[in-house]
């Protein structure tokens, strides 16, 4: 998706489980070295969103909500 999206410079937001965009961080970069993908976290392209997939609103405060629904 990364490849996809490098002359666009179009950002890929990922919804990843963890208290902080930090520890989602953390989780993406262990995730995708597992898959021999390196740190994809680290990409600028990528912006990490904590949350949850089965929590009401992903999870997602509502702040963070009316970002997303104003720029995605």
């Amino acid at each position: 998706l990364l490849r996809r999206t490098e002359p666009t410079g179009t950002e890929v937001h990922c919804l990843v489980r963890g208290d902080s965009a930090e520890a989602g961080r953390e989780r993406l970069n262990d995730t995708a070295s597992g898959y021999g993908l390196g740190a994809l976290a680290d990409d600028p392209r990528v912006r990490v969103v904590p949350g949850d997939l089965v929590e009401r609103g992903l999870g997602v405060g509502p702040s963070e909500w009316r970002r997303l629904a104003d720029g995605v």
